[in-house]
């Protein structure tokens, strides 16, 4: 079970039955995952999803992708996500959020043409997406909005 799907649980379902320092230690890596009883659960969610398109524009190329949520906290965890690794690698994108979802560009602004750290970029960013598919859905209510 990926990790990111456990968090999704915890932090969506906690268990009334997990102590708060337990909680915590799953959250922070310093406890094993193996009496947390989440085997089995599956998630009945399909993200919409489009693909990469290339944008040629004479000498001004770019990729450029729109990721739909369902919520607005896995839209939240995905920019964050992407935020956080842009930084890691200095290669930063430009983002644009409109309601539900989340439209991507990627250009090397130096060249204004795709590079390979735009191709790199979008195959992580397509990796986080698909991490959201394990997140539990959740109710307006708790929708942060």
């Amino acid at each position: 079970m990926s990790i990111l799907k456990i968090v999704s649980l915890l932090s969506e379902h906690r268990d009334p039955f997990i102590s708060d320092q337990e909680y915590n230690d799953i959250i922070h890596g310093r406890s094993g995952l193996e009496n947390l009883a989440l085997q089995g659960e599956s998630v009945p969610i399909e993200p919409e999803t489009t693909p990469w398109v290339f944008i040629d524009n004479e000498g001004d190329d770019r990729l450029e992708r729109t990721y739909a949520f369902s919520n607005f906290k896995t839209l939240h965890y995905f920019v964050n996500e992407v935020l956080k690794h842009q930084n890691k690698v200095n290669h930063h994108g430009v983002i644009t959020i409109e309601e539900s979802s989340v439209k991507v560009v990627l250009q090397t602004k130096d060249v204004l043409d795709v590079t390979e750290l735009d191709k790199d970029l979008s195959e992580y960013l397509d990796h986080i997406y698909k991490d959201t598919q394990y997140f539990y859905p959740i109710t307006s209510q708790d929708d942060g909005r």
